[in-house]
């Protein structure tokens, strides 16, 4: 999801001496956007253009966003006046439900009955085909191992009394055995299968690249379902994350930059170049089997990343690769970020 377009505009407009000051170009948008010369939405795409190509812009973008109200992710109901999850960000959920199945990093029960595990997977496969299938596999896997953890664990509920008596000792005003058996049966974080925890991001799951054999049996709807596994979930570009960093390094490597690799971490670090590289999946044709996605991807960053750095010296750097989810846009990618090293 992304954020409103006017709230940002009013956060930016209460900067906008400073702004201006800093980026004449994005004072004019702003300008422009107040006297309604050009549309909001057309304005908030010129101050992201700017942005990323203005080290000077991006401090005035980064000043403005600490203005922005935090999100409300709940909200009251008109009719009833009872709580609930604001319609926007349900919204969001369901649009991504649609692409990915379960989420567990937004669960705090156990996962639905029939539904697979959404689970990434350890690769260095460039071949989105390839880590599609994997992505398969790993998620009947991981259903596997979660029916055998959830079977050894049930059994020993019932099978042990004191379970039960524990419950009801230092549970919620839990006094009776049938509703103390069912509280134990959800479960909690500590009595998840290691890896696939409730509101915890799943771990990279180890599985067998799939062989040349298996590869040439596939039919075209298949080989379309692997790619848009591998593309378009959130599981998918997590897996991938890494190859596209690594290309990435290759590519800054032979220019003589020394660069290090950082997985994303939050913070106020400035980053000397930002970098996006995104597609479009308004529907499983809109993305071929044949196309090098991840290759395509790690050059497009890496020669972006390499435009934006206003000091073009070979020195070393930081790099960090994020994937990107615009899912309510139908755009998602990645993000190239590189930093400074320090001495």
């Amino acid at each position: 999801m992304t954020e409103d377009p006017r709230t940002l505009l009013d956060a930016l407009a209460s900067l906008e001496k400073e702004v201006t000051e800093e980026s004449p170009a994005l004072g004019q948008i702003l300008a422009d956007a107040r006297d309604k010369k050009i549309e909001v939405t057309e304005a908030v795409r010129w101050i992201m253009q700017i942005s990323e190509e203005d080290p000077k812009a991006r401090a005035a973008l980064e000043k403005a966003a600490e203005k922005l109200p935090e999100p409300q992710l709940s909200t009251h109901n008109p009719t009833n006046k009872l709580p609930r999850i604001n319609p926007l960000v349900e919204a969001g959920l369901i649009e991504r439900a649609q692409l990915d199945g379960d989420m567990p990093e937004l669960r705090s029960g156990p996962i639905l009955k029939g539904q697979l595990p959404s689970v990434p997977v350890d690769t260095t496969a460039r071949n989105p085909v390839v880590v599609g299938r994997m992505l398969a596999a790993a998620a009947l896997e991981t259903q596997t191992q979660l029916d055998t953890h959830e079977r050894k664990r049930l059994q020993g509920i019932t099978a042990d009394p004191a379970v039960l008596k524990v419950m009801a000792d230092h549970g919620m005003a839990v006094v009776k055995p049938d509703v103390a058996l069912d509280i134990a049966k959800f479960g909690n974080v500590g009595t998840d299968l290691s890896g696939y925890r409730r509101g915890q991001l799943p771990a990279l799951a180890k599985t067998a690249k799939p062989s040349g054999a298996e590869l040439a049996v596939l039919n075209r709807k298949e080989t379309q379902e692997a790619t848009w596994a591998a593309v378009a979930t959130s599981q998918g570009r997590r897996s991938v994350s890494p190859v596209i960093r690594d290309g990435i390094i290759q590519a800054l490597t032979r220019l003589g930059f020394d660069v290090t690799p950082r997985d994303p971490v939050e913070g106020n670090e400035t980053s000397c170049a930002l970098a996006t590289w995104a597609v479009d999946i308004s529907g499983r044709e809109s993305l071929s089997p044949n196309f090098s996605f991840f290759d395509i991807a790690a050059m497009a960053l890496a020669s972006d990343l390499v435009d934006k750095l206003q000091d073009k010296a070979p020195r070393p750097l930081i790099l960090e690769v994020a994937p990107m989810h615009q899912i309510n846009e139908r755009t998602v990618g990645w993000c190239g970020r590189l930093y400074e090293s320090s001495p």
